[in-house]
C-alpha cells in the first residue's frame, strides 16, 4: 500500500531509474517487505526508546524548576550550613524568604509498605512556601513546628492520614517518632515537610545542607564576605545541578538503548546485503540486455530510498503511538519532549545504513561478469 503511494513522486523525481526501481518493488513484494521490516523496527526502536528518556526528563526538569521558587541557594564549601545563619540570611536588605534544607530518608514502619521510602526535607516553616512550590491542600505550614509533618498529597491518601492525625515515622538514623500531620502538600518534590530542627537531631552532620533564598543574589554579599566559606548558586545554576543524578542515569539508559539499536543495525544489515545478493542473476540479465552498471547501482539507490521510506513512515507511526500516551500520563503535553533533530538523525541514519549497505554489496555483485554470473546461478 505504502509502495503504491510512493510510485508516482518516485517516478516523477528520479526518472527511468525510479521507473525501474517501481517496478521491482512491485514485482517483488515478499523480499521488499523483508527490507522494509528491520528499517521499521530500526527507526521505531530509535525513535521511541530515545524520546521516551528526553521526555522524562524534561518532565522532570519542569517539575523541579516549578517546585523551586528560591531565587538563589546558599552552600558552604566545609560540606554544610549551621541553622542559626537562616536568622541572618532573613535579616539582609532584599531578602523575602529564607529556609534551610536537611535531606534525608525515612520510612512508615506501621504502612503495609514498610519498607518503601519517602524523601523528607527538614525545612523552616516561616520560609517554605516563598522558597518551594508548595500548595497546601489542608492544614497550615504555620503549625510546621515541634513533632509535625506535612505529608504529599500521595502519602496522606496511603496513611489514610487527615490534619491533626497521627504516623510514626522512622527517621534515617533508625528512631521512631510519632509525628503530628500539620498539613497536607503538592508539590516540593512530592517530599514530607518537617521542622528543619527535627530533621537535623536524627542527621549524622547536624547541619543543613542548603539555605534557599528568594531574593537577589547581590543582597547575599555582605553574608559572603564576612563567611569566607559560604558559596551562593543562582536559580538557573541550581536547576542545573538538580538534575545531576537524573543526567547519570539518562546516560546510562543511552547505553542500553544504544546496546539495542545495534544488535538492530546489525540485523538490518544482513537483510539488505542477504537480499542484494540474492539478485545476482537478475543484476546479470539485465547487463545483459544493455544496462550499465552505473544504471542498476542508480536504480538500487532509488529501491533503497522507496525501502526507507516505506520503514520510516510507519515507524514513526509506530513509535507514537508509545511516547503520546507516555507524554500524557507524565504532564499531559500531548508531545514527547526533545529537538527534532533527533528524529532527523534517526531517519538520516537508518536511509543512510539502507543506501550504503545495498550500494556496497550491489557494487560487489556487479564486480563479477554477466554470463559467469547468469550461468553460475541456473
Amino acid at each position: 500500500m505504502l509502495i503504491a503511494v510512493l510510485r508516482w513522486p518516485v517516478r516523477a523525481v528520479s526518472g527511468l531509474a525510479g521507473y525501474l526501481a517501481v517496478l521491482n518493488a512491485g514485482a517483488r513484494r515478499v523480499r521488499v517487505a523483508s527490507a522494509i521490516t528491520p528499517v521499521m523496527l530500526a527507526t521505531g526502536l530509535a525513535t521511541a526508546l530515545i524520546y521516551l528518556q528526553t521526555t522524562q526528563a524534561g518532565a522532570e526538569s519542569g517539575a523541579f524548576a516549578e517546585s523551586l521558587r528560591a531565587d538563589a541557594v546558599v552552600t558552604s564549601s566545609t560540606g554544610g550550613v549551621p541553622l542559626e545563619l537562616v536568622d541572618e540570611v532573613r535579616a539582609l536588605p532584599g531578602v523575602e524568604a529564607a529556609s534551610a534544607v536537611v535531606d534525608t530518608e525515612a520510612y512508615f514502619p506501621d504502612h503495609e509498605d514498610g519498607d518503601d521510602e519517602i524523601t523528607v526535607l527538614g525545612v523552616t516553616p516561616d520560609g517554605v512556601t516563598g522558597t518551594m512550590g508548595v500548595d497546601v491542600t489542608a492544614g497550615s505550614l504555620g503549625d510546621l513546628r515541634g513533632d509535625a509533618v506535612a505529608l504529599p498529597t500521595g502519602w496522606a491518601e496511603s496513611l489514610h492520614a487527615a490534619v491533626g492525625d497521627s504516623v510514626t515515622m522512622k527517621l534515617g538514623d533508625g528512631v521512631r517518632v510519632d509525628l503530628r500531620v500539620a498539613a497536607v502538600h503538592t508539590g516540593a518534590f512530592d517530599a514530607a515537610l518537617m521542622p528543619a530542627e527535627l530533621v537535623v537531631a536524627h542527621t549524622s552532620g547536624g547541619q543543613a545542607s542548603q539555605i534557599l533564598v528568594k531574593g537577589p543574589e547581590s543582597a547575599l554579599t555582605p553574608l559572603t564576605e564576612r563567611n569566607p566559606d559560604l558559596r551562593v548558586t543562582g536559580r538557573e545554576q541550581a536547576l542545573e545541578a538538580g538534575g545531576g543524578g537524573e543526567q547519570t542515569g539518562a546516560w546510562v539508559n543511552y547505553l542500553l538503548v544504544g546496546m539495542i539499536l545495534a544488535y538492530t543495525v546489525i540485523s538490518l544489515v544482513n537483510t539488505l546485503v542477504i537480499a542484494t545478493g540474492e539478485r545476482r542473476r537478475e543484476f546479470a540479465l539485465q547487463r545483459l540486455i544493455g544496462a550499465t552498471r552505473g544504471q542498476i547501482l542508480r536504480m538500487v539507490g532509488v529501491e533503497s530510498v522507496v525501502i526507507s521510506l516505506g520503514g520510516v513512515i510507519p515507524g514513526a507511526i509506530v513509535s507514537l503511538v508509545t511516547l503520546v500516551p507516555f507524554a500524557i500520563a507524565l504532564d499531559w503535553t500531548f508531545w514527547p519532549r526533545g529537538p527534532v533533530g533527533i528524529y532527523l538523525v534517526v531517519v538520516g541514519s537508518a536511509t543512510g545504513l539502507t543506501l550504503l549497505s545495498t550500494l556496497l554489496s550491489t557494487a560487489y555483485v556487479l564486480r563479477t561478469a554477466p554470463v559467469e554470473a547468469a550461468a553460475a546461478l541456473d
